[in-house]
């Protein structure tokens, strides 16, 4: 038994997922991501992100399913691994994720079956 990955859908999924984990810290996490891209001042591997200082390594780690997520932005790889969302839930943490259906099928293949919620408004004036 673990906590599981919570994905939400629908609008403003972003903010819920943000007070998710600002109003209960104790119990939800977003998980560290890998870039290849330079760590900048102030960064610190591993709680911004996880930087990888080998791309082959990360492109073959992408080709070998041991990320749920992955793409190139600015000549950078950037993704979210299994062991990560791992991480989160030895912490006994839920994750927190925004990804897309693909990556739901890729976390169910590594067992680790996410929580997904679809939030439908019951008006769409407050969305105005």
């Amino acid at each position: 038994d673990y906590p599981r990955p919570v994905i939400i859908f629908g609008p403003f999924k972003e903010i819920l997922n943000d007070q998710l984990i600002t109003e209960h810290q104790d119990r939800f996490a977003n998980c560290i991501p890998h870039t290849t891209r330079a760590k900048r001042d102030k960064e610190v591997d591993g709680r911004e992100y996880h930087f990888v200082t080998n791309r082959k390594q990360m492109e073959d780690d992408i080709h070998s399913y041991l990320f749920i997520e992955a793409g190139e932005y600015g000549g950078n790889l950037y993704g979210t691994s299994i062991t990560a969302v791992r991480d989160v839930a030895t912490a006994s943490k839920q994750c927190i994720l925004d990804v897309s259906g693909r990556a739901i099928r890729r976390l169910i293949k590594a067992g680790l079956y996410p929580i997904s919620i679809y939030v439908k408004p019951r008006d769409t004036k407050w969305i105005l």
